[in-house]
């Protein structure tokens, strides 16, 4: 799984919102940090909670808040409501609960991927849409068999179809719409598929239009209006996407963008193709250093063979020996000029 995926991904779960202590989410499940789920008072005691004066609670007191937490109607306010801490009593340092949401992080994409190692050949997209799913289900494909088969077959619109869950938030739907378009507009318009676009949508990038890219339609679903440019090493990237420079503006462009990206990709290559033939020039002049020398190496072992004058032979060495030098040191000299390039 592509790590940056990991690394966000707990913006990803803004809709469960951040808690220190247990709580019963919509679905009866004792859940603790963004909606980590506890399953047993068992799983419970192997984190480091503590008492309202700050001493660590016994795991007695732990399974007790578990129990507690299970048998007690979901607040109302939600999970992170006075009434829901009240319940708990007990809770866990932010650290703790940074903590054990990492933990889960890795636990989740680790066993995604022993069930389907396919996984890391999807888009930076689809893969996060999958780590979403799995934090709310569980990381067991066999709960969703028909949109792993979609996903194994790049079937990204039918994948959300197949992705839905009971009590699913809204909000969580929309960004699961968003991944799976995205990742099906990266495949169809080759695009590179570590590259994570979300949070923003591929429906707003100007990229050439395949026929073979049929869009997920959801009429719930708004426009994203605002375009996002950043540097990249080659031309420019927007939102996530590699752009060729070309800014199709329909004929508006007051600020002539358009004409800026042109111009600033063939700055960027023609600074390229400079460096490019630099370095050719310094790998030839390099070699031919290096010939220069072993010629040398030649001449001193013949002149030595054939019994020539042993001084004229040094001089001559020593001559050539200092052409070597000076050509090493300017072969230096445009190895940093080409880094400075």
């Amino acid at each position: 799984m592509i790590p940056y995926v990991l690394q966000v991904f707990p913006d990803a779960l803004g809709a469960e919102g951040y808690t220190r202590w247990m709580y019963l989410d919509k679905r009866g499940f004792v859940t603790v940090g963004q909606g980590n789920m506890l399953e047993s008072a068992q799983e419970a005691k192997a984190l480091p909670w503590e008492n309202p004066d700050g001493s660590i609670a016994d795991p007695a007191a732990v399974e007790a808040a578990w129990i507690r937490v299970k048998s007690a109607a979901a607040p109302a306010a939600g999970g992170a409501s006075p009434e829901a801490k009240a319940i708990s009593v007990v809770t866990l340092s932010d650290a703790a609960t940074k903590a054990a949401i990492r933990t889960d992080i890795r636990a989740i994409a680790g066993a995604l991927e022993r069930w389907w190692p396919g996984l890391a050949s999807l888009p930076a997209d689809a893969q996060l849409a999958v780590m979403r799913w799995a934090w709310a289900m569980g990381p067991d494909p066999r709960k969703a068999p028909h949109m792993f088969a979609a996903l194994k077959n790049r079937d990204f619109a039918s994948a959300l179809t197949e992705s839905h869950w009971e009590n699913e938030d809204p909000a969580v739907w929309a960004m699961m719409k968003t991944l799976f378009t995205n990742a099906s507009a990266i495949d169809a318009y080759g695009q590179d598929p570590t590259v994570l676009v979300w949070p923003d949508s591929m429906e707003q990038l100007n990229v050439a239009a395949s026929p073979s890219a049929p869009p997920v339609s959801d009429p719930t679903m708004g426009a994203d209006e605002d375009h996002t440019f950043t540097n990249a090493e080659e031309g420019v990237t927007i939102k996530g996407a590699h752009y060729d420079g070309v800014l199709d503006t329909g004929g508006f462009d007051p600020f002539g963008l358009g004409a800026t990206l042109a111009s600033g990709r063939a700055a960027a290559q023609s600074a390229q193709e400079a460096a490019q033939a630099s370095s050719r020039a310094i790998h030839d002049l390099s070699g031919r250093a290096e010939e220069t020398l072993e010629n040398f190496n030649q001449t001193l072992e013949g002149a030595r063979k054939y019994g020539d004058d042993a001084d004229t032979a040094v001089k001559v060495g020593l001559g050539l020996a200092l052409g070597v030098v000076a050509l090493k040191l300017l072969t230096g000299y445009l190895e940093k000029k080409a880094e400075q390039r």
